[in-house]
Order: structure tokens, then sequence, then C-alpha cells
């Protein structure tokens, strides 16, 4: 009687126990903590796109586990789907993206020349208007420190 009770149980759990909730790191680090509060000990590190079982949800944190090791990280380090990989707009190369653009005559240009001026008679206003891809690209190579991150995560789930 034992024996079946004992199989009767694993064939219950079994399901459940299979049914893990894997989360990846966003991150480019996340803080495993003791308790579910910023100011707990870390117990350890993860890089980008590791791998944590839930164990218990609560409020902005989740409890895991990572292989040897177990406590609480901020629901916001972690999501369902692995990260995706960066990818840049614009692609670098050696050419200036707006010396091949094709350009097309402003609305003020074409109404000017409606009107019978020439160019040298008016400003191009459509030069104030043209796309600063020299800023975009600049963008594009900024970074937010790992330090800054953690002091956006201490404001925020302080509040």
């Amino acid at each position: 009687m034992p024996h079946i009770m004992l199989i009767a149980l694993i064939c219950f759990i079994a399901p459940v126990l299979s049914h893990a909730d894997t989360r990846y790191v966003h991150a480019r680090q996340a803080n495993i903590h003791a308790q579910p509060t910023i100011k707990s000990a870390v117990v350890t590190t993860l890089p980008k796109n590791s791998t944590v079982e839930v164990i218990e949800k609560q409020a902005r944190w989740f409890k895991v586990s990572s292989g040897e090791f177990h406590g609480w990280i901020s629901k916001l380090f972690v999501n369902k789907t692995p990260p995706l990989e960066r990818v840049s707009i614009i692609e670098a190369s050696s050419h200036r993206l707006n010396e091949h653009a094709r350009r097309r005559a402003s609305a003020n240009a074409s109404s000017a020349a409606t009107r019978g001026l020439r160019n040298d008679e008016r400003a191009r206003s459509s030069d104030n208007d043209l796309i600063n891809f020299s800023a975009v690209e600049r963008m594009e190579q900024m970074s937010v420190s790992e330090s800054q991150v953690q002091r956006f995560m201490e404001k925020t789930l302080a509040d």
C-alpha cells in the first residue's frame, strides 16, 4: 500500500516539477540577493543571458535558483524570452549616408522656383531640416555603465 501511495504522489508532482518557470537575465549583469530588497546581501552576480528558475513571485521580485545559488532577483532584470543581440540601424562603412541619399526639392524650393526666385536670392531653408546622421551615430555609440543602471534600480525599487 505505501508503494502505491508513493507512485501516486510521484505521478501527481512530476508534471508540476517539470513545468519550471525559466527566465533569462536581460541586464549586462544582475545581482541575486539574499532577501527581496536591493539593500540585502548579494549572493552572486549573473551575466546577461543566464537562466534562472523562478521558485516564488513577490511584488517586484522573483525567488530564483541558478545552479547552486538561490536568492531574489528584481523582475526588471529578467524576462521569459532570451535577450536579443544588439543591432545597429546604421551600418558602419567608409561612405557617408547623407552623401548617397537621394534629395528632393523642398516645398519652399518648389514654391520659390514657381515664383521665379533664383537660388542666390534665397537661403535654402531645407538645409536646417537635414537629418544629422553623425548625431545618430554618436547616440548609437553611447552606453550606460553598470553603476548608472544600479543607481537607477536603487531609486526605482526604493519608491
